[in-house]
């Protein structure tokens, strides 16, 4: 069993703060931190098997990573909120990868500014899914 060093961070909406709806775990073959939601994660160093996760998908998309956000939702309840990634530590046009374990969960996508063109995804155990590129600019999950 691996250790993973997960954190519940606390977030403000609508000027309350809230425990954040998840777990979440950030690793980094680097020190640079990652920010969102004014949420400020300093990176561990990679597991060994986190390193051969990520080289496995690396092969599969043949796109090189430098960090993972791990995220564990622990239960039907646990969620996050509508966004994108588009935060100033990511290059302009991110390659996102969600590699899904444990029980199936719906992914929700959809346009930011045509509503109505929204899809969902039933992401599987050992589910991989690619956000490639431009997905950032015009689309929220």
């Amino acid at each position: 069993m691996i250790e993973t060093h997960w954190q519940q961070d606390e977030v403000t909406v609508f000027s309350k703060t809230h425990p954040q709806l998840r777990l979440t775990a950030f690793y980094a073959e680097n020190e640079k931190p990652y920010s969102y939601s004014n949420i400020t994660m300093l990176p561990k160093p990679f597991s060994l098997l986190l390193k051969e996760l990520k080289t496995d998908v690396e092969k599969y998309c043949n796109y090189s990573f430098s960090t993972v956000l791990l995220n564990l939702y622990r239960h039907g309840k646990d969620s996050n909120g509508w966004h994108s990634d588009d935060e100033k530590e990511l290059v302009n046009n991110p390659v996102i990868t969600l590699l899904s374990f444990g029980a199936e969960r719906m992914f929700h996508l959809k346009h930011k500014y045509k509503p109505e063109l929204k899809t969902k995804i039933t992401l599987q155990h050992g589910s991989l899914l690619i956000i490639h590129e431009t997905t950032q600019h015009f689309r929220k999950h």
